[in-house]
């Protein structure tokens, strides 16, 4: 039995350039992994303190303008004290004047303070004053809700049976 050559199996040869990858390719392949990575982590960096950057713009744009309202008020306090002075009140316009001098250092303070310095600020106290800053943070909270829900509009309801049209009462069987 005699076989013709195009039924043998044909052998490999893996030591052939075509048909392995060589030292230098994998070489490669991997310099072309690392520079890869090192863009992903250097376009990741960037995208993290763009983020950043606006996170505290953003910050710093709430925070003067809390400073500021919390000088309106300070100053609306400070108007109803010599409002209550004038009309004779003066214990109760000597405590809406301690308000108003207390808003008013507020708002001094808030203005002129950076974010991370009044986070800074925060956290010292929190860790010398726990109990003082909890409690101020519940009653923040409590007052955050009351304002939230009562800045929300109320529902629109329907009277699901409309008044009958005539003076007398009605039969309804």
């Amino acid at each position: 039995m005699t076989h013709s050559p195009d039924t043998h199996p044909q052998r490999i040869d893996l030591a052939d350039d075509d048909q392995s990858p060589s030292a230098e390719t994998a070489q490669e392949a991997k310099e072309t992994a690392r520079e890869l990575r090192t863009d992903a982590k250097q376009k990741s960096r960037r995208a993290r303190d763009k983020t950043l950057e606006r996170g505290q713009q953003f910050a710093e744009e709430r925070k003067t303008m809390i400073a500021k309202e919390v000088g309106v008020f300070g100053s609306a306090v400070r108007s109803a004290s010599e409002s209550l002075e004038a009309d004779g009140e003066e214990s109760v316009a000597q405590y809406a004047e301690m308000c108003a001098e207390e808003l008013e250092q507020a708002s001094d303070y808030l203005g002129q303070r950076s974010v991370q310095d009044l986070y800074h600020d925060a956290n010292r106290f929190a860790r010398k004053h726990p109990q003082v800053f909890l409690g101020g943070m519940f009653i923040a909270g409590i007052v955050a809700a009351r304002f939230l829900k009562a800045s929300e509009p109320e529902p629109e309801t329907r009277d699901p049976m409309p008044p009958p049209s005539s003076g007398g009462p009605q039969n309804l069987s």
